[in-house]
């Protein structure tokens, strides 16, 4: 009989006790000696004899204990993604709970999104190297789902809202986001955003009849008019490209257009779009200021001459406000 092989030992001796105790310092052996190898040559080059001979197992101990190298993967993913479930199941809002579910279901995509980007980020590389069949029914493939669905029910969705978790979840996956990302250069912010309009649509638009949209609050515009020199063009488009992600994440933000004169007019309009007021003079108050004050000089301290802030491109701003009150878009089929 191996350590970790109780199914032959009478349930509550003391021999299954002790089978059980070998089996789980077995378990955390193996699991550390995977960790530490994934940590040192990325888990795309980890065998399976390499985990057991780093942790002084024999290897037949490791498969019995773990299947197969995707077990191993899988048991490594959800020790991985321990922090994440934390976060999004008890930690702070708008991630956790206390933000509407439409807010924490925004976040958790936006989250997610980042994270399958992200090289570093362990869980992500573990879960790379998961077929998809195994990563959709492992432990946290079921728990992103319940926890999509079960938001999608808080906000109210009727329409089979299991599927709807299906739907939104495979946007988001390694595949989708590889293919997107990688493949076609969008940027991570703009999948997030594109997440965000998802579940918008999916727990709003899609579950509200023409008489629910009386009573609906409509989103805000904000158009910054801007007097812009021509020789001043390029150095205000390269500012806006620099400042790229400032506002794509912020909550209630819809939309953003920089809009460049055609011919007749020197007058460039910044086009944002908002859940409401209050959203707008939130990001206005944080990531906004600071966009707006710009970067210091090339070279340079805050409070040298090297360091003085560049001056603006624009030689005249105003800021519209406008109230949505009427929208529309293609028609279906």
């Amino acid at each position: 009989m191996t350590p970790d092989d109780v199914s032959d030992v009478p349930d509550g001796s003391p021999t299954e006790r002790t089978e059980r105790a070998d089996a789980a310092r077995n378990r955390v052996r193996l699991l550390e000696a995977a960790a530490r190898l994934v940590a040192e040559r990325g888990a795309e080059h980890v065998t399976m004899h390499e985990v057991a001979e780093a942790a002084g197992v024999g290897k037949g101990t490791l498969f019995r204990r773990f299947g197969d190298r995707d077990g191993l993967l899988l048991a490594l993913l959800g020790e991985a993604e321990a922090d994440f479930h934390e976060a999004y199941t008890s930690g702070p809002p708008p991630l956790g709970p206390g933000a509407p579910a439409r807010d924490r279901l925004a976040a958790f995509g936006s989250a997610l999104i980042e994270r399958v980007a992200a090289d570093a980020d362990l869980g992500t590389a573990l879960g790379r190297q998961v077929v998809h069949e195994r990563r959709f029914a492992s432990g946290t493939g079921r728990a992103f789902h319940h926890h999509v669905s079960t938001l999608l029910r808080e906000t109210g969705v009727d329409t089979d809202p299991d599927m709807l978790a299906h739907a939104l979840l495979a946007f988001a996956n390694f595949e989708t986001g590889d293919s997107l990302h990688v493949g076609c250069g969008i940027p991570v912010a703009r999948l997030q955003a594109t997440w965000v309009d998802l579940a918008r649509r999916v727990t709003h638009d899609g579950n509200r009849s023409g008489a629910d949209w009386e009573n609906e609050p409509m989103s805000i515009v904000k158009i910054n008019v801007l007097t812009v020199p021509e020789e001043q063009r390029e150095t205000l488009e390269k500012r806006f490209a620099n400042r790229a992600g400032t506002v794509d994440g912020s909550d209630g933000f819809e939309w953003f257009e920089l809009l460049r004169p055609v011919e007749g007019t020197d007058t460039y309009l910044v086009y944002t779009r908002w859940r409401a007021e209050e959203d707008f003079q939130n990001w206005m108050s944080g990531m906004g200021q600071a966009a707006h004050r710009g970067a210091p000089k090339e070279g340079g301290a805050p409070g040298s001459p090297q360091g003085e802030r560049p001056k603006p491109a624009a030689t005249d701003a105003t800021l519209w406000t406008f109230e949505v009150v009427q929208q529309a878009g293609p028609k279906e089929g």
